[in-house]
């Protein structure tokens, strides 16, 4: 009987660990979540990728700055290709002195091809509330708020 009870709270215990504990993404999730983001722009379906977005608060990209968004991705002809270059981890602070909520995430440097020009760009994949999110980081998001509605 004494057995069964030490085995009950082991095993509640490790149950308690593994609710607790917070999930943490394989590079393989955000890099994954990234093409899939690309993937979208590719084919031109610019609000479905407007819906992977957030904001530095943490709230999706919505009303008239995504409706800027797609405007400029639009404008600036869409994507026709692009190269994953290089992907690093961002540390905590990095959100924190932007004032973001986000805890994890990382950064990836992307070589996108548009009408045969070549340019390189940063993206960030955020995880927050356990779901991995580009995030408009706020020099971007200030740009939006100041560019004219379509």
């Amino acid at each position: 009987m004494r057995k069964r009870l030490v085995v009950f709270l082991l095993l509640g215990a490790l149950l308690m660990v593994g609710c607790i504990q917070e999930r943490k993404s394989s590079a393989g999730d955000y890099e994954e979540f990234l093409r899939s983001y690309l993937d979208l722009l590719v084919k031109g379906d610019f609000d479905k990728a407007a819906n992977m977005m957030l904001n530095s608060s943490g709230d999706p990209l919505s009303g008239s700055k995504k409706e800027k968004w797609i405007s400029m991705v639009e404008y600036a002809g869409g994507v026709d290709s692009y190269k994953i270059i290089k992907s690093e981890g961002i540390d905590e602070d990095a959100f924190t002195s932007a004032g973001a909520p986000f805890k994890e995430g990382k950064s990836f440097t992307v070589e996108i091809s548009t009408g045969g020009t070549k340019t390189n760009t940063t993206y960030f994949v955020v995880r927050y509330n356990d779901k991995l999110w580009i995030w408009l980081d706020p020099l971007t998001e200030s740009l939006l708020e100041m560019a004219p509605s379509p």
